[in-house]
């Protein structure tokens, strides 16, 4: 099925396994594509393998719409719940309606204790303008601004 939103695809060290996004599922595949796994219904955000390629990190979304940093045991496809970001927000939908990832990259730290990934941002600002639409006199120009 054809998505509009970019998905991810990320070796295994080992080299034996792609894993990837598929809507809100994420998969396995094997190097050859013999076989093919579903380890999680989840909609993973970003993710990456461990240095030894038998779990999966990543940051998903929750059924409460939080992000959350999260570890797949491959062998198992068991899911372990590590933090809890909070709200989604819009951040993600703005990402995906400019055709961006909303987290780009994954790496994990050969410890495995922590990982640097980056968060798209959006800023915007609200401006109120007064007298923009005043006509303009000849006068205008030499006098200088009355404040109020």
């Amino acid at each position: 099925a054809y998505t509009r939103e970019p998905q991810p695809v990320r070796w295994s060290p080992d080299g034996a396994w792609i894993a990837y996004r598929d809507g809100s599922q994420l998969r396995l595949v094997s190097k050859d594509g013999k076989q093919k796994r579903v380890v999680s219904e989840r909609k993973w955000e970003t993710y990456g393998w461990s240095k030894d390629s038998t779990a999966l990190y990543g940051i998903a979304v929750d059924q409460q719409r939080h992000h959350i940093l999260a570890r797949i045991d491959v062998a198992a496809a068991r899911e372990t719940k590590i933090a809890d970001y909070g709200l989604e927000g819009g951040v993600a939908e703005f990402g995906y309606l400019l055709g961006d990832f909303p987290y780009r990259g994954f790496s994990l730290n050969p410890d495995g204790k922590s990982f640097l990934t980056s968060v798209y941002r959006a800023k915007s600002q609200i401006y109120l303008l007064r007298d923009f639409n005043r006509p303009l006199r000849l006068i205008d120009r030499w006098l200088p601004q009355q404040r109020q």
